[in-house]
């Protein structure tokens, strides 16, 4: 409801490729409702709670400070419904305020992708395995492999990556640090495939600090993978 429901796009997977085939499509209504949070599992709610960070990280940092704030008692539904809709909402917000600006994603909505590149690679990776792991899960380690780019090719202070990092990692789990060099090649692969890329070039949004992503990015090859190391 933060994330999928905002922004008009539809997309599938092909080829055990995230996303590879979408379109956007304008709804006729848009119906949000904070209860349905009651009926969901865990993980579903970590894979929102995931793009709310997301949101904070590239866009606001005091709703980031919000979500720090806040995220155990969401995880938990031990949060007030007034505090709930207030987060939601903010959420939406910061997303809906980008998509104004840029519907097609040609230029400035593209930050929305902060986390995705690496992380729809990890996803598409083990899509076609028994161990398929979870949108939320793939997209915060995305968030904090594409942070660690961000730190050593973009001016993100250690200290930024290291909040990001703790943060995250005190909720979701590390897939892994340990990719064979056939893994590697195929996570490449995957990342050629990233609607961003333009002239065969992988392009990342990272950040400079939390609060402010820029887009476009191209990153020497060598640092994308050592970011699948570290």
């Amino acid at each position: 409801m933060v994330d999928a429901a905002i922004g008009y796009k539809t997309g599938v997977n092909l080829d055990n490729i995230k996303n590879e085939l979408g379109l956007f499509s304008y709804p006729k209504i848009l119906i949000i409702d904070s209860n349905y949070i009651q009926t969901l599992n865990k993980k579903e709610i970590l894979s929102g709670i995931a793009e709310m960070f997301k949101h904070g990280i590239i866009a606001n940092k005091h709703f980031w400070n919000e979500m720090k704030k806040n995220y155990s008692n969401i995880i938990s539904k031990n949060i007030t419904k007034k505090k709930l809709i207030q987060l939601i909402s903010k959420s939406i917000e910061i997303k809906q305020k980008i998509v104004d600006k840029d519907p097609k994603e040609k230029g400035l909505r593209k930050i929305l992708n902060f986390g995705h590149t690496i992380g729809h690679a990890l996803e598409s990776l083990f899509l076609n395995k028994k161990n398929i792991i979870n949108h939320g899960i793939a997209v915060a380690n995305g968030i904090i492999r594409e942070s660690w780019i961000s730190c050593k090719d973009y001016g993100l202070s250690y200290d930024n990556y290291k909040e990001i990092k703790q943060i995250l990692y005190s909720i979701y789990p590390i897939i892994k640090n340990d990719f064979s060099n056939y893994e590697i090649k195929k996570l490449f692969n995957i990342m050629q495939h990233d609607k961003k890329n333009e002239k065969e070039k992988i392009q990342f949004s990272l950040i400079n600090h939390i609060g402010n992503c820029s887009y476009n990015c191209v990153i020497n090859n060598e640092i994308i993978k050592k970011s699948f190391t570290e």
